[in-house]
C-alpha cells in the first residue's frame, strides 16, 4: 500500500515537472521565435546581480555608470534597448554582476605603483622597463635579506649554544647571565627588524607579479612574440579578462572582473551590452565593439552602427 502510493505520488510530481518544463521551453521557445522576426522591438531588462564591495564603488554609481553604457547605444539611435528594473524575480532578465577576483585585485596594484595601462605597444615597453627596475630591485635586497638571516641564524645558534652550555653548568655568573640576556634582547629585535624585511620584500613580489600579469597579457594580446614572463611564487595559467557576457541555463549574465577608471568600466559595459543585443566584434580598433577596450571617447563608431542596424534591421 505504502509502495503504491508513493510510486502514486513519485508519478505525479514528474507529470508536474513535466509541465513545467514544458511551459518553460515553450516560453522560452517563444521568447526566442519574436527576438528573431521582430528583433530589438523590446527593450532588454537588466537588474543588479551579485555585488562586491571591494571594488570601492558604491551601488548607486555602479548603476549610474550603467545608465551611461546603456546610453551609448540608446542616444544615437533614439531608441531604449535597455532598461532597469530591481525585481531579482523577473523572468528573461540580464543580470549583470560586480566580481572581484585576482584581475580587480592587480589592476589595484597598478594603479598604486602610478601605471597605465593602455593596449599598445608603446604601454607593454613602458610597464616591461618598470618591471626590470623594479625586478632588479628586488633581487638586490632579497639578496642582503638573506645576508641578514644567515648572521642571524649563526647568532641564534651560538646564542642557544651559551645557554645550554651554562644550564649544563647550573647556572652562569652574574656578568654572563647579563650578556646572555642583552644578546637576548638584541635578537629579539634583529628578527623584528628582518621580519618587516621579509614583509616588505613579499609586498614587493607581489607588485612585481601583478606587473608580470598585464605584461603577459598585453604580449598575448598585441601578438607580440616574446618569451611569457613568470611571476615569483605561484604562477596563473588564467587568461586576463575585464569582463564577459554570458548565456546559458542560467540566464543571461554580464560579469564585470576588472576596471581602473569610470571611463574604462562604461565602454567595458557598453561592450557587452552590445553581446547582449546579439552583436559580434568588429574590425575597427576604436569601436565599442572591437576585441579590445581601446575606445576613447566613449562613442559609437560606423562599425557598430552598422552591427547594430543590420541587426535590428533599421
Amino acid at each position: 500500500m505504502f509502495y503504491k502510493l508513493f510510486r502514486n505520488i513519485v508519478v505525479l510530481a514528474l507529470v508536474s515537472l513535466s509541465a513545467f518544463v514544458f511551459y518553460q521551453s515553450s516560453k522560452d521557445l517563444w521568447a526566442d521565435l519574436y527576438e528573431k522576426y521582430f528583433p530589438c522591438q523590446k527593450p532588454i531588462y537588466y537588474t543588479l546581480g551579485f555585488f562586491d564591495t571591494r571594488f570601492g564603488i558604491k551601488e548607486k554609481d555602479f548603476l549610474i555608470n550603467i545608465k551611461k553604457a546603456e546610453d551609448v547605444w540608446e542616444v544615437p539611435f533614439t531608441r531604449e534597448f535597455f532598461k532597469y528594473s530591481d525585481d531579482q524575480n523577473l523572468e528573461n532578465v540580464l543580470k549583470i554582476n560586480l566580481v572581484y577576483d585576482y584581475r580587480q585585485e592587480i589592476t589595484s596594484k597598478i594603479k598604486a605603483l602610478g601605471i597605465v595601462v593602455d593596449q599598445n605597444r608603446a604601454s607593454y615597453d613602458e610597464i616591461k622597463s618598470k618591471y626590470e627596475l623594479l625586478q632588479k630591485e628586488y633581487l638586490a635586497n632579497k639578496k642582503d635579506y638573506e645576508a641578514l638571516v644567515s648572521v642571524f641564524q649563526a647568532r641564534q645558534d651560538k646564542y642557544v649554544e651559551q645557554v645550554n652550555y651554562w644550564n649544563k653548568k647550573g647556572g652562569a655568573p652574574q656578568d654572563v647571565f647579563d650578556a646572555i640576556n642583552a644578546e637576548a634582547q638584541s635578537l629579539k629585535k634583529e628578527f623584528e627588524r628582518i621580519k618587516k624585511i621579509e614583509n616588505n620584500l613579499n609586498d614587493d613580489a607581489s607588485d612585481i607579479n601583478a606587473l608580470v600579469s598585464v605584461i603577459n597579457d598585453l604580449a598575448h594580446t598585441l601578438n607580440i612574440n616574446v618569451a611569457k614572463l613568470n611571476n615569483i611564487g605561484e604562477v596563473r595559467g588564467e587568461e586576463f579578462t575585464q569582463g564577459e557576457y554570458t548565456e546559458g541555463s542560467l540566464g543571461e549574465e554580464i560579469n564585470v572582473f576588472e576596471f581602473s577608471t569610470k571611463e574604462k568600466l562604461i565602454r567595458l559595459l557598453a561592450h557587452e551590452f552590445g553581446h547582449a543585443l546579439g552583436l559580434l566584434h568588429v574590425e575597427d580598433r576604436e569601436a565599442i565593439m572591437y576585441r579590445l577596450n581601446e575606445n576613447k571617447d566613449g562613442k559609437l563608431k560606423e562599425d557598430d552602427i552598422n552591427a547594430l542596424k543590420a541587426k535590428c534591421g533599421i
